[in-house]
């Protein structure tokens, strides 16, 4: 009779019986199998003299391990394939009742394949959603988290077609790097958006003073992770050289571009508000308005006047007027601002003794220090004609 049924299944009757005389009879290949049995079968000699051919039964199987041979795995789709028709068999065995598992090298090593794009796009979904929740915070501003989001993507989208330009397959090494590239391309974004937040102006000034301002900031980071990831290039393997230096280079590549070529762009295009908008002018804020400055006050001191007098009547006829009037000799006073402490100084200016003689003009100047500067020109010039007196003309 057969030992197995139509499904493949050994006579449950039977089965221990079969156990002995397989791994009695070496006729089985049981030695050939490697298989692993707990507890170890019952041992069984075959005496050709029994005709009756009773043979024992076995102990019950607790743990079993079958070894299997597997030829023509020569790419990466052969190998996942066989996975999944091994791990169809297996679950049909486990909803039979019987708990299995398949372990060994293609499992260990290939069995990454079979999910990894699933498991990369729902890493890359949570790592774009974090850096969106953290931009709206940081920045207060969900439109200019969104630009930056989008422009992340593509960036992801960009280096996954290098890959395949390069010729890295895509593997758990790769999918870590597309992951981290996330985080490495938000420094070539979030400068030159903050930059565009905080000018003022229309979205293309804004833009223009953005990337004046974030250029060299952009690229020095890009310089620096090309230096920090070069190293790398002068490895002795090759799979150092192509999955890790060529992939960096490739990132630090793009990022530049997209933060200094497609970031402007887009934000001249769909770029959010500025965070200070001008009322007047659109293009720069209003100049303040200073405060008006002191009137000048004029008051009459005889005293003074006299003690001028007196004064040039001592040094030889020299004379400069203060007054603004045709009347005595006054002096300009100008009041304190807002209880100022500072004092005014005045600079007098007199004509030389050299000179006094042929001089016609007589000029008295009065400057004021103050946070406004206030000057004052007094001019009297005189006219000696012969025969005729001495007449002043005063023009403040």
């Amino acid at each position: 009779i057969r030992l197995v049924d139509a499904e493949g299944i050994i006579n449950p009757k039977a089965f221990y019986n079969y156990l002995t005389a397989w791994v009695s009879n070496d006729a089985l290949a049981y030695s050939a199998s490697q298989a692993d049995l707990r507890p170890e079968p019952r041992h069984w000699s075959h005496d050709r003299y029994d005709r009756g051919l009773k043979i024992p039964k076995s102990q019950p199987l607790v743990y079993t391990q079958l070894p299997f041979y597997l030829h023509q795995l020569g790419d990466t789709d052969t190998i996942t394939n066989m996975i999944n028709q091994v791990r169809t068999i297996c679950r049909r065995f486990q909803e039979k009742g019987l708990p299995n598992f398949p372990t060994g090298v293609p499992f260990t090593f290939w069995e990454q394949y079979i999910k990894l794009r699933f498991y990369l796009v729902l890493a890359l979904l949570a790592v774009l959603t974090a850096v969106f929740l953290v931009l709206s915070v940081v920045l207060m501003n969900v439109w200019a988290a969104a630009l930056v989001v989008l422009l992340l993507a593509t960036l992801v989208l960009q280096l996954f077609g290098v890959l395949g330009v390069v010729g890295v397959k895509l593997s758990a090494v790769p999918a870590v790097l597309l992951i981290v590239s996330v985080g490495v391309g938000v420094e070539f974004c979030v400068h030159v958006t903050v930059g565009f937040l905080t000018a003022v102006g229309g979205r293309d000034r804004r833009v223009i003073l953005a990337v004046q301002h974030m250029a060299a900031p952009v690229l020095h980071g890009a310089a620096s992770t090309l230096l920090a990831s070069i190293m790398l290039l002068f490895s002795e393997f090759e799979f150092i050289r192509r999955y890790f230096f060529f992939v960096l280079l490739a990132l630090t590549v793009l990022g530049v571009l997209d933060g200094l070529v497609f970031l402007p762009v887009l934000l001249s295009l769909v770029g959010p508000p500025a965070e200070v908008v001008p009322r007047n002018h659109p293009d720069r804020l209003p100049t303040p308005t200073p405060p008006p400055s002191p009137q000048p006050v004029h008051a009459h001191s005889h005293s003074g006047s006299s003690r001028r007098s007196s004064g040039r009547g001592a040094s030889g006829g020299r004379s400069c007027r203060r007054s603004s009037s045709g009347g005595g000799g006054g002096s300009s006073l100008y009041p304190r601002l807002h209880g100022s402490n500072l004092s005014l100084t005045t600079i007098t200016e007199e004509p030389s003794s050299s000179t006094r003689s042929s001089q016609s003009l007589r000029s008295s100047h009065e400057i004021v220090v103050e946070p406004q500067v206030v000057v004052e020109t007094t001019t009297s010039p005189s006219t000696t004609y012969p025969g005729e007196g001495h007449h002043d003309h005063h023009v403040t």
